[in-house]
């Protein structure tokens, strides 16, 4: 049985699961004829209560009190207007996808995932979902 060969372009560790931490190739998995690229894709944009820009792509920790260094740090950023701290916009994982030999990779839409390991755990069940490959 063939193995899915794996690239690692960013590695991941106990504290930086969440796809905050990331940007871009993530992992390259080969397979037979086919090839998955893992990425981390969107904009970053937290404001305050005020409604000002607090951490951006360009604006790493700018404003939140006390930082944010490590996935349990992204407990202190809440959902609404009131809160100290609010997501505006979110990253994510996404894969795209193309057969040996292509030059051009497609995406797989709506397939998103938050989390690095079950990031990359979709990953390689896409690379060997035969059904989905016949579908393309």
């Amino acid at each position: 049985m063939e193995k899915i060969k794996t690239i690692i372009h960013q590695k991941s560790d106990k504290k930086h699961k969440d796809s905050f931490w990331y940007d871009g190739d993530i992992a390259t998995f080969k397979y037979k004829d086919k090839e998955v690229l893992l990425m981390a894709c969107g904009d970053i944009r937290i404001n305050n209560k005020a409604g000002e820009l607090v951490w951006d792509c360009k604006e790493r920790n700018s404003g939140i009190k006390g930082g944010l260094k490590e996935d349990k740090d992204l407990r202190k950023i809440g959902q609404n207007y009131t809160d100290n701290y609010y997501w505006e916009n979110n990253n994510w994982f996404e894969c795209l996808y193309k057969k040996k030999g292509e030059d051009t990779w497609q995406d797989v839409m709506g397939e998103v995932q938050y989390h690095y390991d079950d990031a990359i755990r979709m990953a390689k069940k896409l690379i060997k979902d035969n059904y989905y490959w016949r579908k393309i």
